[in-house]
Formats: C-alpha cells, structure tokens, sequence
C-alpha cells in the first residue's frame, strides 16, 4: 500500500475494503434513487435523514479528494515539472479508491461508514 497516499477521515484499519471511485459513485447513486422509491412508503422526517446520511457520505469523499489534490499541488507528492497528461491522470476518478469499514461492523453509525479517500500515486 506505500504506493497510494491517503487522507484518513476516521480510525483506519488495514482490513477497511477498498472501493474505486467510479464504483462507489454508482453505488451512491442507487442509494439515492432506492431512497426516493421508498420515500413514499416513509414519513418526511425518515426521508430528510436518508438525504443528511448520503450528504455525509459524499462530503467526506468530496473533502478527502480535495485534500489529495491540494497536498499534490502544494508539492508534498513531487512530481518533478508535470504535464497537462499527469495533472488529467491525476484528477481521473480512476485515481481514487475510498476506503470504507466493512458492511458488517455494526459500530459505526450511519453515515460515517466512508473512512477514507486513497490516491494512487501517479506513474
């Protein structure tokens, strides 16, 4: 794991899975569109705790990738003299992975499950 550098937004664990981007994007999304489903089903107040639990996930994410890129910019990950190519490589969704507690870990409360975002260090 010395390849990838990380921002950790709660305790870690070297068993903590980790989950492309990409992949927890779309995850995120059904999420949401499965919220919107059952909304009807639920009372308002349910439905308004499901958008500040998701809104959470996706600020976490939102800040650990900004935190990534600002440490890059501000050189703490030299790279000697970038081009356009490796500062696009860079800020490609493929370059992240977030690191999340297990699906079983009952311990943690909803809404706090993404632990941390994960940068791979460019080529």
């Amino acid at each position: 794991m010395d390849q990838l550098k990380s921002y950790n937004v709660a305790r870690r664990r070297d068993d903590d899975p980790l989950i492309p981007l990409d992949r927890w994007v779309e995850s995120e999304s059904a999420l949401a569109t499965n919220d919107k489903s059952t909304a009807n089903q639920q009372n308002n107040h349910d439905s308004e705790e499901q958008k500040q639990i998701s809104f959470l996930r996706r600020a976490t994410v939102a800040y650990g990738i900004t935190e990534l890129v600002r440490r890059f910019v501000e050189n703490k990950y030299s790279i000697s003299d970038p081009d356009n190519l490796t500062l696009q490589n860079i800020c490609s969704i493929h370059n992240f992975l977030i690191r999340v507690f297990p699906e079983k870990d009952e311990t943690i409360d909803t809404g706090w499950e993404v632990t941390g975002v994960v940068m791979k260090v460019p080529h």
